[in-house]
């Protein structure tokens, strides 16, 4: 879980995408199976950020206080995060332009999140496996996990069980959570499995 480098980028993204609506819909109907959907965002750059004030608060409104908060985070702890930049790059210079409305977040925002909202996210995406993301000090322990879609073109949706639309925090979805557990503990032991041969295969052409 530890950071990885992020992309940059600034300005609407789904808006721009002629293949977004169908895209949507075909994701939307594979959600809607297990029980949520997507509730979506402005998207205007500062999606992540209002798909966590929707998860957090019921509505996307209020989230530019969570980007303020994010980049104190960053501030605070740089030289932390700056190990996950390559040498050509500088942290100060990458907080600044997460301090501008509109800078798309990514996996360094959701490591900030995560330490400050004290939670876990689960992180959704249409052609891919689920992922939790999470600081170091939430790895372990019972965390509230929120639920986020992760588009192609850098968007971020809000997912909410079917039935829950009120403007109040999301209810929590424990089962998609043992769902993503489940995958990553049949990928472990698929690893240790494959550890295991090699190793055999060693002890045989000694």
């Amino acid at each position: 879980n530890q950071p990885r480098k992020p992309s940059q980028g600034q300005g609407s993204t789904k808006a721009d995408n002629p293949e977004w609506d169908a895209y949507f819909k075909e994701y939307q109907e594979i959600l809607n199976k297990k029980g949520v959907y997507m509730r979506d965002v402005q998207g205007d750059g500062n999606c992540l950020y209002r798909a966590v004030a929707d998860q957090i608060e019921g509505s996307e409104k209020d989230h530019k206080k969570y980007r303020e908060n994010v980049v104190s985070y960053l501030t605070e702890h740089k030289d932390y995060f700056k190990m996950f930049l390559l040498d050509t790059e500088d942290i100060d210079s990458y907080i600044r332009h997460q301090s501008k409305d509109g800078s798309w977040g990514g996996h360094f925002e959701l490591v900030a999140l995560s330490a400050l909202l004290n939670v876990r996210f689960c992180v959704h995406t249409k052609d891919q496996d689920s992922v939790i993301v999470q600081s170091d000090e939430n790895a372990q322990g019972d965390k509230r996990v929120l639920h986020i879609a992760y588009h192609v073109g850098e968007h971020y949706s809000s997912i909410r069980k079917i039935g829950d639309v009120g403007e109040t925090p999301a209810e929590e979805i424990p089962e998609l959570v043992a769902e993503v557990s489940a995958g990553e503990g049949e990928k472990e032991a698929t690893e240790s499995e494959s550890e295991q041969q090699q190793e055999e295969v060693k002890e045989i052409e000694k």
